[in-house]
């Protein structure tokens, strides 16, 4: 019964989201330049990109955010964007005291609409914090989720475009402030430093946690400490398949991110890191994926996760708005396929495929875009997947440029085993083809 229910949730999963996502490539090779936004090629950062959650078809989401400091407390920003424009459809607050983990499931509610559920005291199931009248050392009182009191919030559709969906797209954790502390640090000490509390009386934080002595309360930047992963979970048809959220380092934490408006990367700014950076580091013009598709012991198929992170759809409210269509990338992506040899070489065996331009979250089954080669003999070999593109834009200092080719992408792929056992993975690419040029002009060109 299992491959029957799992063929049929297989093909249905593949038929609903073909149309609304590409991979992350781990790159050993990377830059590590301090001074820049870079890819953590460990998976630790300040900032953490996870290529999508899914709710549809049984599917949950597991979502684990790992504050690894063992002498730092992080407040992080939980965002939550739509799969075709990328719309913010949640956000949230994560209180970690040091070695601190914090857990939430994405899934379908009893509405059909996509939500947040945690029961992990890392979060605030209330905002609100209860004053006890007194001016002692610590008199909030927060209510923290718990399995009494969980943590769920509904993804609101409210700004959503024609055509859109909450029940699937991509997340980002945001480091926002960090701390020097100790453990064992109480949650109320954490969400008091950070302040962004309801219900709190004007008296200085500072007075209110200076009995907390695991904790110091100047706000620090996040200092790359943050580590997280993405499970697809579907108990139904007994399958699951884990990756680790991208991280990117050395991002300079711009106050904006701080408000409760809606929550985007800076266009440019003369302190801060940028959108291009960000853009740059994970520009790919190319990346590969191997296949095999050849017996029991193949695949049944392979998907292909495209995520374009940076595409926002800026929504009412927001202080960096950009006028641009809820379309993805333009222009096609190429699918040339490769043998396990040099009949690679043959027009036959590996022949250019065209691809619509990418919605800004999808998954695509690749099999279709190289079933020439397979009908062929060849079920073996490795697919190389051409993206092409490049934009420019302002870089962290005033006067500086950045230049980059390809496509701001995540890259990913799920291997489908003949049993329906799943297998997800990075794509991997090149390293991006990046250039900073100093000058007196800057200019802002998006895709």
């Amino acid at each position: 019964m299992k491959n029957r229910k799992a063929l049929g949730l297989l093909v249905a999963l593949m038929i609903s989201v073909l149309c609304v996502g590409n991979a992350f490539a781990f790159d050993a090779s990377a830059r590590d330049d301090s001074t820049r936004v870079t890819v953590g090629q460990n998976y630790y950062g300040d900032v953490l990109l996870g290529q999508i959650y899914q709710t549809q078809w049984n599917y949950d989401t597991v979502i684990k955010v790992i504050n690894t400091r063992n002498d730092r407390a992080v407040v992080a920003r939980v965002v939550f964007r739509s799969a075709m424009c990328s719309a913010e459809v949640l956000d949230f607050l994560i209180y970690l005291t040091p070695t601190d983990m914090w857990e939430g499931v994405v899934r379908m509610n009893a509405a059909g609409l996509a939500e947040i559920y945690s029961t992990d005291d890392s979060v605030l199931a209330s905002s609100a914090f209860e004053w006890n009248g007194t001016a002692a050392c610590n008199p909030f009182s927060g209510v923290w989720a718990s399995e009494e009191t969980p943590f769920q919030r509904a993804f609101s559709p409210i700004l959503l475009s024609a055509g859109d969906t909450t029940t699937f797209g991509h997340v980002e954790v945001i480091g926002l402030a960090s701390y020097p502390a100790t453990a064992p640090l109480d949650k109320d000490t954490l969400a008091m430093a950070y302040g962004n509390l309801q219900g709190v009386p004007a008296v200085p934080i500072a007075n209110l946690i200076a009995c907390d002595f695991n904790l110091d309360g100047t706000s620090e930047d996040v200092s790359n400490t943050l580590t997280g992963t993405l499970t697809l979970e579907n108990s139904f048809y007994d399958q699951t398949a884990s990756i680790n959220m991208v991280a990117l380092k050395n991002w300079d934490n711009a106050a904006h991110l701080n408000s409760s408006v809606i929550t985007e990367f800076p266009l440019s700014s003369s302190v801060n890191n940028s959108v291009a950076e960000i853009e740059a580091t994970l520009a790919k013009q190319e990346y590969a994926i191997p296949f095999n598709f050849s017996d029991e012991n193949g695949y049944l198929d392979t998907v292909i996760i495209n995520t374009l992170p940076t595409h926002y759809m800026r929504g009412q409210g927001s202080a960096f708005w950009l006028t641009r269509a809820c379309t993805g990338i333009a222009g096609n992506i190429t699918y040339r396929v490769y043998d396990m040899m040099e009949t690679i070489l043959l027009s036959y065996i590996s022949p250019l495929r065209f691809s619509a331009a990418l919605p800004e979250v999808s998954m695509q089954a690749l099999l279709p875009n190289i079933q020439g080669a397979v009908n062929a003999g060849y079920v073996k070999g490795w697919v190389k997947v051409g993206l092409a593109g490049g934009a420019t834009g302002n870089a962290m200092a005033p006067n500086t440029t950045v230049t980059y080719a390809g496509v701001p992408i995540l890259n990913s792929y799920i291997n489908v085993a003949q049993n329906f056992d799943m297998d997800w993975n990075y794509a991997a690419s090149p390293e991006s083809a990046v250039s900073y040029t100093n000058g007196n002009t800057t200019v802002n060109v998006r895709q």
